[in-house]
């Protein structure tokens, strides 16, 4: 059996508008790259080689969720993990569903895969419910299946890919600001209206139906979020402005990706992708902010051996 194996493990946008904590897709750019080493010492080890600033601990999103797989797999397995490379932490393009699906993917690689894709996914929640407190897979599914992803039911779980349009390209833009995942979900109530939740089910349901019809028109006026948008976006500077610098420039619909502060655009073209992202991070950098900034397709991959 080999013993090492370095993967990656890509950069993901969670919720889209209105699929809270249900939808997710993988992009190009951003990634974690992590080696991985199986070993018969029974523990854990992390070793960070990334310029973030991460535990190496238990509170690190690896652990809990290798020493899921691992007692699954043979309660004599360890594992060693090295950080080479890190989505910033708090960026809202899935840092820790990063991590922990790129750690189990590639342990299950070493042992010879015998966990499939739903199982990996499992696992990898656990690492989501140490980081936030609550176990979503919109961030890990799409990272380990690569595509967009529609998570059906958590118990039991039931996660679809769903087709989408080979030309539907995504602008991603980080701004140089951190935020905790588990405060800004505390943001987002409990309990809605019954006429918001109708309308967020009809805006999500919409949303598939526009992926799988290859309808932009569709999915453009589909990509509301009543629910978290409204509650989160006071925690990212200028959001209303850049919202509208994005659509002037062509953006098809535009939201917060995951718990913020990135926000993410979808166009119809790469060239349209990356004027959409230099547009809002120049409108950004006016005020002040710096920021990372990407463009790309729906990626088909997830976490991959390199």
């Amino acid at each position: 059996m080999k013993n090492s194996v370095k993967v990656f493990s890509p950069g993901t946008v969670s919720n889209v508008g209105s699929g809270y904590d249900i939808m997710g897709f993988a992009f190009d750019g951003p990634g974690d790259i992590l080696e991985i080493i199986i070993d018969r010492s029974g523990e854990i080890i992390i070793e960070n080689r990334s310029d973030s600033d991460i535990p190496c601990d238990e509170n690190n999103v690896i652990h809990p969720a290798l020493r899921a797989l691992l007692s699954q797999a043979d309660k004599e397995y360890g594992a060693r993990v090295i950080i080479h490379r890190k989505i910033s932490p708090g960026s809202g393009i899935g840092s820790s569903a990063a991590s922990s699906a790129g750690a189990v993917f590639g342990a299950n690689a070493l042992l010879g895969m015998p966990f499939n894709d739903l199982e990996l996914i499992d696992f990898a929640l656990q690492g989501e419910k140490l980081v936030s407190g609550q176990a979503h897979a919109d961030n890990v599914a799409p990272c380990i299946m690569g595509g967009f992803t529609l998570v059906r039911s958590y118990k039991p779980l039931d996660v679809i890919s769903i087709p989408y349009p080979a030309d539907l390209y995504c602008s991603v833009v980080h701004p140089a600001l951190q935020l905790k995942t588990s405060e800004s979900r505390s943001l987002v109530k409990s309990s809605v209206a019954t006429s918001t939740a109708v309308q967020q089910t009809g805006n999500a349901s919409a949303l598939i139906a526009g992926l799988i019809l290859n309808d932009k028109k569709l999915i453009a006026r589909s990509v509301v979020d009543l629910i978290a948008e409204p509650a989160r976006k006071h925690l990212i500077p200028y959001y209303d402005e850049i919202k509208a610098a994005a659509i002037s420039k062509g953006a098809l619909a535009f939201n917060i990706s995951g718990s913020g502060p990135s926000v993410f655009a979808f166009t119809d073209s790469q060239e349209k992708a990356e004027n959409i992202s230099e547009h809002i991070s120049g409108t950004l950098l006016l005020k002040g902010i710096k920021s990372m900034r990407y463009a790309s397709a729906i990626s088909g991959k997830g976490v991959r051996i390199i």
